[in-house]
């Protein structure tokens, strides 16, 4: 399926871009031009776009607000979250609790705009992914709360916004790393593989329909495939009612993640939530939460975790 996926995206890039001359490649290389392609007709339909818009452009340096809000639901989104859930994998938290945690922050650098629905955008994102296990110490009689993993990521993202349609083009570095606690009780004590440490280039496009946002995307790593299987793929919804005060609000919503490296197993993340705050004051949201998968953070990234529990989330910066 990959050699025939290839061979056509070969051809079409020979055909339709020029700038790409036919050569024999590896998959990751063809999968990069087909996604530079993307990114080279989306960039000319914006500038021939532009022509028909405003004369007066308005640039602004480090601007307030985002164009292209947070996936809420995306396990490696940049954003305060912090749950508390009791998952399948009790190995792997002594038949205990697991706390996801994270802390992080996005921020647009520069703001080029013609209207408030027509605008781009450069910015950068910084966050810190890291786990815990909480469980009972039966010799001790005591409760324990160890640290599992801690993954890094920072980014690099242009965000175009066009009426209710709004796209990320990003590049990214994620590291994984164990915490002292895990290795020292497992007895790890030689260094393991670690596929959770690469660059990926990827985009996501977003369309706002009332209540309702939808989006979906791909993503390509950019490691050596002999490193990191490289291709995957994202999409999924967020629907919110707010109250008539627009103070408060319900939502529900899913995340669905495909990963070539995980063998294309379905990783689902999903919630049912309530809202506190308007949106534009960067609300607190508090949610039921449950995932299905493998799991999304640290080296052990081929093993099987669900986990249903509770969790808070917001967006400060």
């Amino acid at each position: 399926m990959i050699e025939l996926l290839n061979d056509r995206l070969s051809e079409y890039l020979r055909v339709s871009c020029p700038l790409f001359p036919p050569c024999s490649v590896s998959p990751p290389t063809i999968g990069l031009r087909f996604l530079i392609t993307i990114i080279f007709f989306s960039f000319s339909l914006n500038v021939a776009t532009a022509q028909d818009w405003d004369k007066k452009k308005v640039t602004e340096f480090l601007p307030k607000g985002h164009l292209f809000e947070p996936l809420l639901l995306d396990p490696l989104e940049a954003q305060f979250s912090a749950s508390y859930v009791k998952n399948s994998n009790e190995e792997m938290t002594n038949g205990g609790y697991y706390a996801p945690f994270a802390i992080g922050f996005r921020k647009e650098i520069m703001r080029f705009s013609r209207s408030a629905t027509d605008a781009t955008e450069i910015g950068l994102d910084l966050a810190a992914f890291t786990q815990f296990e909480i469980y009972e110490d039966k010799i001790k009689n005591t409760t324990k709360r160890q640290m599992l993993n801690v993954d890094y990521k920072v980014s690099l993202f242009y965000n175009v916004k066009k009426e209710n349609h709004t796209t990320r083009i990003r590049v990214f570095h994620l590291s994984s790393h164990f915490g002292d606690d895990y290795t020292f009780s497992r007895k790890i004590y030689a260094p393991v593989a670690n596929p959770v440490n690469y660059e990926q280039f990827d985009f996501i496009h977003s369309i706002d329909i009332q209540n309702l946002r939808v989006y979906f995307g791909g993503g390509l790593s950019l490691r050596p495939p002999k490193e990191r299987k490289p291709y995957v793929v994202q999409a999924g919804f967020l629907y919110k009612k707010p109250s008539e005060s627009k103070k408060t609000a319900i939502f529900t919503g899913l995340d669905l993640k495909v990963f070539q490296q995980t063998k294309l197993s379905s990783n689902i993340k999903a919630c049912i939530g309530y809202q506190l705050g308007k949106e534009e004051n960067n609300p607190i949201k508090l949610v039921i939460e449950g995932y299905y998968g493998k799991l999304p953070y640290s080296p052990l990234d081929q093993e099987p975790l669900n986990w249903i529990g509770v969790g808070v989330y917001c967006s400060p910066f």
